[in-house]
């Protein structure tokens, strides 16, 4: 099974591959420009279960952070920053 990729998705993956890591509500004033955070959240959730990004918590607070991983570097061109986080 395949995704279609959008224009947003490859705007996040350029901000993940600047930034390195963002925070959720990051994501989305970067890249969604604040809109209802479930959407977001779903968005980034089908992106993960794609494996084109990773998501781990937060050590302070909890929340969720999102990183790029190889196959969503590949799509841009790059090279993932992070390779895993603990």
């Amino acid at each position: 099974m395949k995704i279609k990729l959008t224009a947003r998705d490859f705007k996040l993956f350029n901000a993940l591959d600047g930034f390195g890591i963002l925070s959720t509500s990051q994501v989305n004033r970067v890249v969604f420009n604040n809109i209802n955070q479930r959407t977001v959240l779903r968005r980034l959730r089908k992106l993960e279960k794609y494996k084109l990004i990773k998501r781990t918590l937060s050590c302070r607070g909890g929340f969720s952070v999102w990183y790029l991983n190889n196959p969503g570097a590949n799509k841009i061109g790059a090279d993932p920053i992070i390779k895993s986080l603990n």
